[in-house]
């Protein structure tokens, strides 16, 4: 949807990067994220990337069982240190 929109303010734009790199830009991104779920230094981080997956149509199912399991873990994290 994005990709059409720039695409049709500027014709140069489908010129810049082809389906395959932007394809594989997808997977980097995503691939990324999923290694850097256990690293709780940047959590921020990984929930600003969750919701530029929607921008560049990553398809949900890449990511979604491990940022599940990730988001439990924080809560049950956060449980802990409340309670402490």
């Amino acid at each position: 949807k994005h990709e059409k929109k720039l695409i049709n303010s500027n014709i140069e734009f489908s010129n810049l990067i082809s389906q395959n790199q932007l394809e594989s830009i997808k997977k980097d991104v995503t691939n990324y994220f999923l290694d850097e779920i256990e690293n709780f230094c940047i959590i921020e981080k990984l929930k600003l990337m969750k919701n530029q997956f929607e921008v560049f149509k990553i398809p949900i199912e890449m990511y979604q069982v491990s940022y599940k399991k990730y988001k439990e873990e924080i809560k049950e994290l956060e449980k802990k240190v409340y309670l402490n």
